[in-house]
């Protein structure tokens, strides 16, 4: 039986979400990789699920530290999210709000 590689990035997510709980960044990291590339692979670059992806390993590098990785997926998921749907949707508003918190803890108001 073939497996559906949906179910199988739903289930990495929600197994990265128990290790993020757990503070083990490491795991959630690796895990929420996969996903990522679960999606990339059978969407395209623009897809809401991809950007969705994008965000949430982000969020898995700012709490890692690494700030820069952690802006070049944002923005990659900002881009998507304005193409959807303008810089007046929720998707919009929340990447801009998580590059707000990266720049504001790197003092960086010019960004």
């Amino acid at each position: 039986r073939n497996s559906n590689p949906f179910s199988l990035a739903l289930a990495l997510r929600n197994l990265a979400v128990y290790y993020e709980i757990s503070d083990d960044i490491q795991s959630t990291m690796l895990l929420l990789i996969r996903v990522a590339q679960i999606y990339s692979e059978y969407f395209e670059e623009g897809h809401p699920k991809v950007a969705q992806s994008q965000s949430d390993l982000a969020k898995c590098y700012i709490h890692a530290g690494d700030i820069y990785q952690a802006r070049v997926l944002l923005l990659q998921a900002l881009n998507t999210y304005q193409n959807l749907g303008g810089d007046l949707h929720e998707d919009t508003g929340r990447i801009f709000n998580n590059l707000g918190l990266i720049a504001q803890e790197e003092h960086d108001y010019d960004s």
